[in-house]
């Protein structure tokens, strides 16, 4: 029972080690997240959007990690009546939260607003220049932790015999990330590639002090972000893209590719279901997991499911349960079908 104890606290310090390293959600599904993969995504989104994200895992533990995370796009028009060519650029504001622990000690909870300015190329070519400015709250709640020298030799943990306390603050931090958005668009349906982009993006640019213990400097690394594909038009109901997300800091790497295999379903119709797309895919987290998704997206609405298998050793202690993780998208005055954007 006392190895289960430690063995337990043990995968919990690692999850805690990482957040303290990014202290950033981490999305399977990072294309179905803009706002929190890259605030000029923000001016890429050409009608208004609410957003939901959720993701759970770790759920062999007696209390899983959780990360929720809701936004909202309004897209800025130089020309109401000539969208989307027309498009200045666009607004976005979301608010998430990360709970971890066995008795959801560690909790970073925040804010955001994104304000994103298109920069047209030519007919085909788009930059988009975006910057967030979010409000973080970084919280661990130390009544319940039980430290080393609350262990007795042969005994277990005793409760009475528990001196070491540490007096944790809430910290509240305030963060810059700039970032970049290239998209080309083919107007040709019939050509092989249908688009192309690349973004980068620089998470916590100021480098805020986000150390819970008074006196201490804990400072969230800056975490560089990378992602790029592109959409190849198969037939006229298949589409095939290719997508990379990587992000790393000074001491940390991941990276994320896969593939959407998409299949327009219905392209008739005004209702609900109307221009309907199934898509499948698979994605490989380097030296982590492999994820499979799925979407169904109409004119109106987008939700996706997809799931993580961990490949290394942490997978011993999890009992062979991975990650989920669900988004839904509702997209407001949209008359066009939609489109394939990744």
């Amino acid at each position: 029972m006392k190895n289960m104890k430690l063995t337990t606290l043990l995968i919990i310090v690692t999850i805690v080690a990482f957040k303290a390293e990014a202290q950033d959600p981490v999305f399977s599904q990072f294309y179905n997240a803009p706002v929190y993969l890259n605030p000029a995504l923000v001016g890429d989104e050409d009608e208004m959007l609410v957003n939901f994200n959720y993701r759970s895992q770790w759920s062999a533990l007696h209390k899983p990690y959780s990360t929720a995370q809701t936004s909202f796009i309004y897209p800025f028009y130089r020309d109401i009546d000539k969208q989307p060519v027309s498009q200045l650029g666009g607004l976005g504001i979301s608010i998430f939260n990360d709970v971890a622990g066995v008795n959801r000690e560690f909790r970073t909870t925040g804010g955001s607003a994104s304000f994103a300015y298109n920069l047209p190329l030519d007919r085909q070519n788009q930059i988009s220049f975006g910057i967030k400015t979010s409000i973080i709250n970084v919280r661990i709640d130390g009544s319940d932790s039980q430290w080393g020298s609350g262990y007795v030799p042969g005994v277990g943990y005793n409760p009475g015999d528990n001196p070491v306390e540490q007096n944790f603050e809430n910290k509240t931090v305030l963060s810059l990330t700039p970032g970049a958005f290239w998209r080309y668009r083919n107007n040709n349906t019939s050509d092989l590639i249908q688009t192309a982009f690349s973004g980068l993006a620089v998470e916590h640019l100021n480098a805020p002090n986000a150390a819970n213990l008074d006196g201490q400097t804990d400072r969230m690394p800056l975490v560089y972000k990378y992602h790029g594909g592109m959409v190849f038009g198969i037939s006229e109901q298949f589409n095939l893209s290719a997508n990379v997300l990587t992000l790393f800091t000074d001491r940390l790497n991941q990276t994320n590719v896969g593939a959407f295999l998409s299949y327009l379903l219905a392209s008739q119709g005004q209702g609900l279901l109307s221009n309907s797309i199934l898509r499948l895919g698979t994605w490989h987290r380097w030296d982590d997991s492999f994820i499979l998704s799925t979407e169904f997206v109409t004119n109106r609405f987008q939700v996706g499911f997809s799931y993580d298998w961990n490949v290394t050793s942490l997978n011993n202690f999890q009992s062979g349960v991975g990650a989920y993780e669900v988004s839904l998208g509702l997209r407001f005055n949209r008359i066009a079908p939609p489109k394939v954007r990744y």
